[in-house]
């Protein structure tokens, strides 16, 4: 309850005025934990609407028969026009009509002139404000009820439970709901009423820390008396208490709901309670919200994978089919017609079978790559890239002679977190491809850049380029651009991208036509003790970017959602 009761009477009988303020004014000193009440006073009940609107008092009297507004009617008037106040009868006599009128219209009680001391005169206030707020507040809580079915739609509900509370506690300073984000370590304003000006001030979001990492309620009565010098301090913003009550769902603390005051202010269990049921309602609708995110996360994550197994069934199994009749029509002619064959037939036709062997080999080992990825776990560690790049120019040395390639490496190498036996197919794949599709001969340079906290590493290549508008499908599985210039089935890039998002990282590529092409590979930077290693002794230099950039953003391994 509010330290000041503003009570409007409608009254148009002087005396019956006189004698309800004397009774009340009496009796006020014997309670002294009853709040001090101003009463304005009208004759008719026209004004008396008129000054309630302009002001909005917390409790109104008003007699049953006016002058402008007689029995019944006076009832319906005042509950037509007034749905934001507590209204009392004042009453000459009562009967049975008047009791069911009271029920039915939803007026909080009555009192009978001169039946009424003032004992009876505060607790009848008291209870009728009480009660009107307890209605009031669990009619909200109904509504954030029906809100709350809404799984992905969480502002609505911050908005309507912020005016809630202003509305119902009520509030002189403001209200806000504060979310904290600890993945990135910051809070963030989710919803606040426009009398909420200070939530961004060092003081208030100190409090709000406070609360998200003790997660119990503060209720400051008198900020002067507090023993933080923070809290204190929230004196210079005009503000002299507050309750701040934490958003909790299953132990997690996920933010504040806070109210501000302009003056002290007592806050009542009730008042602790409504706005704890409140962030109760908060805290799981959040939790849904986080669910929702999550499964349609996963509905998109399997759309992506049957659409890769439609592809597969539309275009691998219709290569290995191919594959597989080629190496069994070689066979047959080889059993059918052995002793009318040359020899040098036969060799010709025992290595076509080969051959084509060893093509569906890289098929089916390339499929299994991809279904291991999406099950095994990977375990990230300090990477030092010198020793997994001598092993890349091991493994493509044939491929390097064969084509006539020159393979550069630049600068230093900075450690970086990933897995080092993965992280090798990805070079060897960007690697591979830029001597497979480079120019004559492939000229091949391999660099790291420090961007932010991550290191790009990157394959340049002097190749005949890839158009603009097939950027965008380069690391989309069993996708092959050039496909008459070399053998494939377009899995390599798509497993490349599932690798480097396993190790919390993104890919890309940057290409101009006739111009080669730059494949990189984003991973986050070992923030530990700072490690190089060089594999020459020369600056790091990036690739003049000539195109704009296509990346692959990765999928959130540690989502929450995390929740909105």
């Amino acid at each position: 309850m509010t330290s000041i009761i503003r009570l409007l009477l409608i009254e148009d009988d002087p005396a019956d005025r006189i004698l309800l303020e004397e009774v009340l004014y009496r009796s006020l000193p014997s309670y002294p934990n009853v709040p001090h009440c101003s009463v304005d006073w009208v004759q008719s009940l026209s004004d008396g609407i008129a000054l309630h609107q302009r002001r909005c008092y917390d409790v109104i009297i008003a007699d049953l028969n006016l002058y402008d507004s007689w029995g019944i009617e006076t009832i319906e008037r005042m509950t037509a026009a007034i749905d934001n106040a507590p209204i009392i009868l004042f009453t000459g006599f009562v009967d049975e009509q008047l009791t069911l009128n009271v029920a039915r219209y939803g007026i909080q009680d009555y009192l009978v002139k001169g039946e009424f001391d003032g004992a009876l005169l505060l607790r009848t206030l008291r209870f009728a404000i009480d009660r009107y707020r307890l209605e009031r507040r669990q009619r909200a809580v109904a509504r954030i009820e029906l809100v709350m079915q809404q799984p992905d739609e969480l502002q609505p509900l911050f908005d309507y439970v912020v005016a809630s509370v202003a509305e119902l506690l009520p509030t002189s300073g403001g209200v806000a709901i504060v979310l904290d984000d600890p993945e990135r370590g910051v809070l963030s304003l989710g919803a606040a009423n426009r009398h909420c000006h200070h939530t961004g001030s060092p003081e208030i979001r100190a409090m709000f820390k406070r609360i998200v990492g003790n997660g119990t309620t503060e209720a400051v009565t008198d900020v002067t008396e507090h023993p933080l010098a923070e809290v204190r301090a929230l004196t210079a913003y005009g503000l002299w208490a507050y309750i701040s009550v934490p958003i909790v769902h299953e132990q997690r603390c996920l933010g504040v709901l806070c109210v501000l005051e302009s003056s002290p202010r007592s806050y009542t269990q009730t008042d602790i309670d409504f706005m704890q049921t409140l962030t109760s309602r908060v805290g799981l609708a959040i939790s849904r919200v986080e669910l929702y995110e999550q499964l349609r996360a996963q509905a998109h994550d399997l759309a992506i994978h049957n659409a890769e197994l439609d592809a597969f069934s539309y275009t691998v199994a219709h290569d290995l089919r191919n594959l597989l009749a080629s190496v069994t029509g070689y066979a047959e002619m080889l059993a059918d017609d052995f002793d009318l064959l040359t020899p040098a037939n036969r060799s010709d036709y025992l290595q076509a079978i080969i051959t084509r062997g060893y093509k569906m080999e890289q098929v089916i080992t390339s499929l299994l790559t991809l279904a291991r990825l999406r099950t095994v776990d990977m375990a990230l560690e300090i990477i030092t890239m010198e020793g997994v790049l001598h092993e890349v120019i091991h493994r493509v040395h044939d491929l390097t002679v064969s084509t006539g390639a020159n393979v550069h490496l630049l600068g230093k190498w900075p450690q970086v977190t990933g897995n080092a036996g993965w992280l090798e197919e990805v070079w060897v794949n960007y690697v591979t491809n830029a001597l497979k599709y480079g120019g004559n001969p492939p000229q091949v340079t391999l660099g790291a850049t420090v961007v932010e906290d991550f290191v790009r590493f990157w394959v340049k290549d002097n190749g005949r380029g890839i158009a603009q508008d097939d950027l965008p499908r380069l690391f989309q599985p069993f996708v092959r651009l050039q496909s008459t210039q070399t053998d494939g089935h377009g899995l390599g890039l798509s497993i490349v991208r599932r690798i480097v998002e396993r190790c919390n990282g993104r890919v890309g590529v940057e290409s101009v036509v006739g111009k080669g092409s730059t494949f990189w590979f984003e991973l986050p930077v070992y923030t530990g003790t700072a490690s190089y290693s060089a594999l020459e002794d020369t600056a790091v230099t990036s690739p003049a970017v000539t195109s704009p950039a296509v990346t692959v953003n990765p999928i959130a391994i540690n989502a929450k959602m995390k929740p909105k």
